[in-house]
This record gives structure tokens, sequence and C-alpha cells, in this order.
């Protein structure tokens, strides 16, 4: 099984169409993983209003399967949707389901937030405990 981690960027779609390629020839499912982290800073911001929260997890997950659902039609999926930091999340959920392979694109919110933020193929790199194919946008 290849899980392949999903946002609503276009490495995400390079990535998800680089797992069904790769499902497809293997004769195995995908499971398209999309995790979902508001840091502590952003909830002390809002106050720590738990309804306004899940107003923003639910319209980024909206965004994210209307962007990658229909790339993964045409082969055996699943669209699972996880809480916590999105790397962390990606390899717990890869590990309890005995994945073979994860994917994910090089880059998701851009050069200025991954400084930020943090990037999430860079940490998968150095935690995967599976094999884990980091896929890059065309030029």
């Amino acid at each position: 099984m290849i899980v392949v981690a999903v946002d609503a960027s276009t490495g995400s779609e390079v990535a998800a169409h680089k797992a069904v390629s790769l499902a497809k020839r293997l004769s195995t499912s995908v499971h398209a993983v999309h995790a979902v982290h508001i840091p502590a800073t952003v909830y002390a911001a809002m106050g720590a209003v738990p309804d306004a929260s899940a107003e923003i997890m639910r319209l980024e997950r909206d965004a994210v399967w209307e962007r990658i659902g229909p790339i993964l039609e045409g082969v055996d999926s699943k669209q699972v949707d996880l809480e916590g930091y999105p790397a962390d999340a990606v390899v717990k959920y890869a590990n309890e389901h005995e994945a073979d392979m994860i994917v994910v694109g090089s880059r998701g919110r851009g050069a200025v937030a991954s400084l930020v933020l943090g990037s999430t193929s860079h940490r998968l790199i150095h935690i995967a405990e599976c094999d884990l194919l980091v896929v890059k946008e065309a030029a």
C-alpha cells in the first residue's frame, strides 16, 4: 500500500498522480492522507475558539479533497483526514497500516512558509520508517 501525503497545493497534485501511477503498476492501493495542524499560536490569537478552528479545518479539508479526489479515481483508494503535525501524523498512519511507501510533494506552502513552518518532506526524510518518494513539481 502507498500512502500519499496531500494538501491543497500543486505539489500534492503531482505527488497524488505519481502515487496513483505507481499503484496501478504495482497493483496496490493508495491511501491519500491529509493532516491538519493548527499551531498553538493561532489558537491563542483566536482566543481558543473551537468552533472557528473546526470550521477552518473543514474548509481546508474540503479544498484538499476537491483538488485531490478526482486524481484518485481509477485506483483502489482511501481518503484519510488526520489531525496533528503533518509529517508525524503521516508516518504514524503509514506505520499503523504497514505502508510500503510514502509519496510526498517537494513543496507545499512555498519557500517562505516552509522556512517558518518547517518542511514536511524534509522531516519525512528523517522519520519515515518505510521507503519515501519525494516528487518534484515540473519546472
